[in-house]
């Protein structure tokens, strides 16, 4: 799948130079849960918090309101854990980072208004991760977390005289963030839900 995006990315950047085509920069903020496969630790072991993003971002423009939206961001994401204490003297909160590059490839569609330009877009990303930490402590990939991830986004957005968007988007991990070794087989999926704001050039 890595090597299917990747390919597709590479393919996209070359026909977008002959292509209509807009770069553009956005960021925003990310509020990411954990899901896990035993439903049951899925909602004690993770709590919401909120992360950012900020990049790139690449539409080339098809007819009849067709499009790809590509590009490259940098992604923190967060979630909140609680453990209980040695002893049962209380809880402590840890708070978890995930560092990452993404790369998306989104099909487009967008509605051709005067001012407004509202739009859809869904398709998969590739996560490569960077760093993380839990609590302060680095998280080694390959021991406890696994580099390369994909999952798939859909979401909505409108762009404004053609050069200032705003847009929300939801993304399903669909591959295990933690290495296997790491969860006895319990896989850990992100899921997040984003809003950003960006300027088209």
């Amino acid at each position: 799948m890595k090597k299917i995006i990747l390919s597709a990315f590479a393919c996209l950047l070359a026909f977008g130079v002959s292509a209509q085509g807009k770069w553009g920069i956005q960021a925003g903020a990310n509020f990411t849960d954990l899901k896990l496969s035993e439903v049951s630790m899925s909602d004690d072991m993770f709590s919401r918090a909120t992360g950012y993003s900020a990049g790139l971002t690449y539409d080339i423009n098809l007819p009849l309101g067709l499009g790809i939206n590509t590009g490259l961001l940098f992604i923190q994401r967060k979630v909140e854990s609680e453990v209980a204490q040695l002893g049962g003297d209380g809880s402590k909160t840890f708070e978890n980072r995930y560092s990452s590059l993404e790369l998306p490839l989104n099909v487009k569609y967008r509605f051709m208004l005067p001012v407004v330009t509202p739009f859809i877009i869904a398709g998969p990303y590739l996560d490569c991760g960077l760093w993380a930490k839990q609590d302060g402590r680095k998280m080694d990939y390959g021991d406890d977390l696994e580099r390369f991830t994909w999952g798939m986004t859909v979401g909505a957005g409108v762009d404004v005289f053609r050069h200032i968007r705003v847009m929300y988007q939801y993304d399903w991990g669909l591959t295990d963030l933690s290495a296997r070794e790491a969860m006895d087989n319990i896989t850990t999926k992100p899921r997040s839900q984003r809003l950003t704001l960006g300027i088209l050039f």
